[in-house]
């Protein structure tokens, strides 16, 4: 505990990052860039320019991914953060952008799961 953290009077009182950390610092950076007012400004100033208003609503599916992606990197090593990793949200985000670009292979996209299950299954029996 003392180890994660400054003395007050040095830093502050700032906090320091641990050094448990699978990679130290990427957290408090993605944290600090406000991702959740950034999509819906996109999303507005794309719906108003392009008139594109339908197919950008998936950009919303990338907010969770991001702060989960950022919540991963305070995994304490490697194997943590993997399982950590936002691929569920990633692949149902690809599942309905490839479903909606291209609306005949909606049968096929679902293989996109399969890969859900390959990707864990190797992280957790290797």
């Amino acid at each position: 505990m003392n180890e994660e953290r400054n003395n007050n009077n040095e830093n502050g009182g700032n906090y320091v990052e641990s050094s448990s950390e699978y990679r130290p610092g990427a957290f408090r950076k993605m944290v600090k860039v406000p991702y959740f007012i950034i999509v819906p400004a996109l999303y507005v100033f794309l719906g108003l320019t392009i008139h594109i208003w339908s197919p950008t609503w998936i950009l919303f599916l990338t907010i969770p991914a991001y702060y989960q992606l950022a919540w991963s990197f305070k995994a304490p090593d490697e194997r943590k953060f993997k399982l950590r990793f936002p691929v569920i949200i990633l692949s149902v985000t690809a599942y309905i952008a490839l479903g909606m670009a291209f609306p005949p292979f909606w049968k096929i996209f679902w293989l996109l799961f399969v890969f859900d299950f390959i990707y864990y299954w190797k992280i957790l029996f290797r």
